[in-house]
């Protein structure tokens, strides 16, 4: 099967259409699950650290996919998702090396610099069929250029079970021991700031379905979505956490120290100075040209800044939908009310958690050709405690 085979799918635009199962295509049995997570990701967040796990969870992704490019591969040619505070992507055979390699770094990087565990694991697609589970993979256009993954069957959802079940880590799971390399995090920024809630909260909210039959979990999570849609009466690119009234970058950056970990290329003092030279650097042109609404080299700041609002990526779906919105408190309790009556028909799980701002974590490729993208996580735990919130309801 092709190298290719994710760009070389027909992608749609229309995120509400997610659960139309003509839009998504097995991948090839030959293919791996690559997934990272935070052990105990809740303990850093207690203290706070909600940039370090974004920035970890978001690494995983920058590492493997730099370490393909060396096959030839592009970013738009493997598929993966940010979850807060780890990722998933899917990765052909001939990749395996390589980003089994860049996942060992990154492990190392969160221990290290971070004293983040990580573990990290590489399941074969084929594996996951064995348990009458699929991975199916959809290519959504959040904008001209730009795509993310959406994935379907059940996959994903068993492969974070294994990855973190005691009984089948030993026979999935990365090693964690020193690798000796840091990992090619080219292009992983964070310069922005949080983003604060303009209708009155910012709502990370995760929503998965209990049903087995896969065309009837999809039917229930589309009740899902459709029942945030009407709450907030609005097309969800409405309540969009970026927008142009509450980005903005400080100088320095509001996680300067982190991103100086991760970049910084050993312990060598000289390192880090010149890693700290260079984010403080760009920051500044960065703002200089925002202010100004000017180009700088490459840097076209008003169109950036608009391309920006377009590239975040603020709705996923890897059998369960991931969105966080910038919603009133109203609309909040209301939603709460309404999907719960879902849940008490059987139909979903949910859980969610609202902060006053948003967190953005950038993946910039090619700044003149407008490839860039924006992860965004709900500040104050986002992604991981609605994840507790939804392990609980599941519980119940």
């Amino acid at each position: 099967m092709t190298l290719h085979f994710f760009s070389e799918l027909d992608a749609f635009d229309d995120f509400t259409s997610f659960a139309n199962t003509t839009l998504y295509s097995p991948l090839p049995d030959d293919w791996l699950i690559a997934m990272t997570d935070i052990v105990s990701s809740g303990e850093a967040l207690e203290q706070g650290r909600y940039k370090d796990v974004n920035l970890m969870g978001a690494s995983g992704i920058t590492a493997c996919l730099n370490a393909v490019k060396s096959l030839g591969l592009k970013n738009q040619d493997i598929p993966y998702i940010f979850g807060g505070d780890g990722c998933t992507l899917a990765i052909p055979a001939s990749a395996a090396i390589p980003v089994k390699e860049a996942l060992r770094d990154v492990i190392n990087l969160s221990r290290e610099r971070f004293g983040l565990k990580m573990r990290a694991a590489l399941i074969p697609v084929s594996a996951i069929r064995e348990q009458n589970k699929d991975i199916c993979v959809a290519r959504f256009r959040i904008s001209p250029g730009n795509y993310i993954a959406l994935f379907s069957g059940g996959g994903v959802e068993l492969s974070e079970y294994w990855m973190k079940s005691d009984q089948h880590a030993g026979q999935w799971n990365l090693p964690d021991n020193d690798s000796g390399r840091k990992p090619d995090l080219s292009g992983l920024t964070c310069r922005w700031s949080p983003l604060d809630a303009r209708k009155g909260v910012m709502l990370t909210l995760l929503i998965s379905s209990p049903l087995e039959d896969e065309a009837k979990r999809l039917d229930a999570l589309n009740s899902g979505l459709r029942t945030v849609q009407e709450t907030l009466g609005l097309k969800l690119q409405d309540h969009n956490p970026a927008q142009k009234e509450n980005t903005s970058v400080a100088w320095p950056p509001s996680a300067f120290l982190s991103e100086c970990r991760a970049h910084a290329s050993g312990s060598n003092p000289l390192s880090w100075i010149g890693a700290a030279l260079k984010i403080l650097s760009e920051s500044a042109i960065q703002i200089f040209a925002h202010s100004q609404g000017k180009t700088v080299g490459s840097y076209n700041a008003p169109r950036y800044h608009e391309q920006l609002l377009r590239n975040t990526d603020f709705r996923r779906f890897d059998d369960t939908l991931r969105l966080v919105l910038d919603c009133s408190e109203k609309e909040k309790q209301t939603m709460e009310k309404r999907l719960t009556e879902l849940q008490d028909q059987g139909l979903i799980n949910f859980g969610m958690q609202a902060s006053s701002s948003a967190l953005m974590t950038c993946l910039v490729f090619d700044l003149s050709k407008g490839n860039h993208l924006h992860f965004v996580d709900g500040s104050d735990g986002g992604f991981a405690l609605a994840a507790k919130a939804l392990k609980e309801h599941k519980k119940q």
